[in-house]
């Protein structure tokens, strides 16, 4: 019979969990930012050659980055890199796919326009009228 210390045990289910936690993720990089890790539960990472990507996933707003964070990037604040929007999978070079954060302001009714076919009227004009 094999005794184990309890110490020891604790340091064998941690590497275990470690183990098992990184083995859902993958790395992405975002064009002009800093690498985020990502679940796989999003899919394959952007990537790739050609006319499509062979995966879409890109961070989310508010992921961290997990490497190559530092002063004067888009989503430095405070000491620590977080994706400041949702980034999007774009060709970056001629035939190359990767992550981009998409042009504009943060506010996203700006960064993700609407499609819209009917416009809203006025309250007043809403209300049936009497004919004379």
């Amino acid at each position: 019979m094999v005794r184990i210390l309890k110490p020891f045990s604790a340091v064998i289910a941690t590497m275990l969990c470690l183990g098992l936690a990184t083995a859902d993720t993958a790395t992405v990089s975002v064009l002009g930012d800093a690498t985020y890790t990502i679940p796989s539960s999003r899919g394959k990472v952007c990537k790739g050659t050609g006319a499509y990507p062979s995966g879409t996933a890109c961070p989310l707003k508010g992921d961290g980055a997990s490497g190559g964070c530092r002063e004067g990037l888009p989503s430095y604040k405070h000491g620590k890199c977080v994706a400041p929007k949702v980034a999007q999978c774009v060709l970056v070079s001629d035939k190359t796919w990767g992550c981009a954060y998409p042009k504009g302001g943060t506010n996203p009714k700006s960064d993700y326009p609407r499609e819209t076919t009917r416009r809203r009227l006025p309250r007043e004009r809403l209300r049936t009228r009497r004919l004379p």
